[in-house]
């Protein structure tokens, strides 16, 4: 029986430009021992969620437990412009880069020297980041994240040595034609990467009639472009993860909900741990007290870290 992949099932979700194809005949398939059912109360948040943590992990690798890394935002509020953060060390080097560009709604990240072997697929192993503030690396959470967003029709594909990743559900004949996780490898090759992602925002903004009605979009877009063509380069020892497609709200929404790339301005700390007061971030909902039983008695004790 022929092989069955995302690329062959009927999208509900249509990314707005269509980009090619990590490729037709990859050299190697690997297949995971995850159904494409697992953990099916996860979605588009929990998988951006994962990986993301995977790349704010891989920068703090860079470090040692007493270094710090400081994230610096240079996020546009021009129409059009790309939504960056860097993450630097205590010498001024960049150790990551989240990059979201909204003429691809693609969410880009970029971990300097951090070079993933394929044993890293294995269910139970991950790259474990040395620094006290990572929470883990490269491990389970990203194999459910990049199936969550599988299956809600966006695309996720990984570079890193001299090695393509391209995430996949495909049938797989050990397991009765079950579709599992799989990841598709094949060669590497950054600058046509670039070349082709310039030239996608170029395409995107030339079929967009409000770019050419529009001098701020126009600029964005060229800028778009310039920064695909001359910085965004990856080293041979680098690992670029994307996702796509990513709506701006969607990034929006999520973006807020990462602290890390956008601190609160204000906050209070104590010996339990820090209040946020930022009017920007969200407030829960209260609970409705419910009527005391009097023969319970409940104990709750509330850790703040």
């Amino acid at each position: 029986m022929a092989e069955v992949s995302d690329a062959s099932t009927e999208r509900d979700h249509t990314p707005p430009l269509s980009e090619p194809s990590a490729t037709a005949s990859p050299a190697t398939v690997i297949p995971l021992s995850l159904t494409e059912d697992y953990a099916p109360a996860w979605g588009v948040w929990e998988g951006v969620r994962e990986l993301v943590q995977n790349w704010h992990d891989g920068c703090l690798e860079q470090t040692s437990v007493a270094g710090r890394i400081r994230w610096e935002s240079h996020a546009d509020d021009a129409a059009g412009a790309l939504q960056r953060f860097e993450a630097v060390d205590a010498d001024g080097g960049r150790c990551g880069t989240a990059l979201y560009d909204p003429w691809l709604q693609r969410l880009t990240l970029v971990n300097r020297d951090v070079s993933l072997e394929r044993r890293v697929l294995l269910l139970g192993t991950s790259r474990k980041a040395h620094a006290a503030e990572s929470i883990g690396q490269f491990g389970e959470g990203m194999k459910v994240g990049a199936l969550a967003l599988l299956r809600e029709r966006r695309s996720v594909e990984m570079v890193t040595r001299d090695e393509r990743w391209r995430w996949v559900r495909r049938a797989d004949p050990a397991f009765g034609e079950v579709r599992v996780l799989s990841v598709e490898v094949s060669r590497r090759d950054d600058a046509a990467d670039a070349l082709v992602a310039a030239e996608l925002v170029g395409a995107a903004a030339e079929d967009d009639e409000r770019a050419a009605a529009d001098p701020e979009l126009a600029v964005s877009a060229a800028s778009a472009r310039s920064y695909y063509q001359g910085e965004l380069r990856l080293g041979a020892a680098d690992t670029c993860t994307t996702v796509s497609p990513l709506e701006p709200e969607e990034w929006r929404t999520f973006a807020r909900r990462f602290l890390f790339l956008a601190p609160p301005a204000d906050s209070y700390r104590c010996e339990l741990g820090e209040l946020l007061l930022h009017d920007a971030l969200p407030t829960p909902t209260p609970t409705p007290t419910p009527t005391p039983n009097p023969n319970l008695t409940l104990t709750l004790t509330l850790t703040l870290n």
